[in-house]
């Protein structure tokens, strides 16, 4: 069954089993059945603005699996979360604002919930055409990395890009002046050392 305009027949309400779809010029842009709201891929969900871009959500990427956020100008994407987990920023600037009078204001945390020698989180800089990775050979300018050693102590590691990721300083974190396996893998004091440690 369907319900249509006598003088634009292709666009209409048409009811099936436990479905309700709109068509638009022959081809359906939204269904909605016992599951969920159903938007046609790559068909964005907008937001009419007062004046300028409309904002909108769509999908996109690798078969259409990802999430986009476009506003703006052209409508780009601001934000881009891939299907799976890792999530793109796309802007200049980005705040992060908790007004907290006498206390913790906004924070970062990262997070590596394994306790396994190795475990590390960390923040990475590109500033040309890498992909800034510390996963791969692709790395950036420079690093930031926390990592726990074989005594489950933290340890951070300044790295630097230079024809190699070289690290350039590190802190280490096993302390009281403890060595050996026990106190990690390095080997070495509680402290900082420079150079390509």
């Amino acid at each position: 069954m369907t319900i249509f305009h006598t003088d634009d027949t292709d666009t209409k309400i048409a009811f099936t089993d436990n479905q309700i779809d709109l068509q638009c010029a022959g081809a359906s842009r939204a269904y909605i059945n016992n599951y969920a709201l159903y938007i046609s891929s790559g068909f964005p969900l907008a937001f009419l603005s007062s004046s300028g871009a409309t904002p909108n959500m769509k999908s996109g990427g690798t078969n259409n699996q990802d999430l986009l956020f476009t506003t703006g100008t052209g409508n780009p994407t601001r934000l881009q979360i891939e299907s799976g987990g890792n999530s793109t920023l796309f802007g200049q600037k980005t705040t992060f604002r908790y007004d907290n009078s006498g206390g913790m204001g906004p924070y970062l945390s990262l997070q590596n919930r394994v306790t396994a020698n190795g475990t590390a989180c960390g923040i990475a800089f590109g500033c040309d055409n890498s992909d800034a990775s510390m996963t791969t050979s692709d790395y950036g300018q420079g690093q930031i990395k926390v990592f726990a050693d074989s005594g489950s102590y933290g340890n951070m590691e300044f790295n630097l890009h230079t024809g190699a990721n070289r690290s350039f300083m590190k802190i280490i974190g096993n302390g009281q002046g403890e060595t050996g396996a026990g106190a990690g893998t390095e080997g070495m004091r509680g402290g900082v050392a420079f150079g390509n440690a």
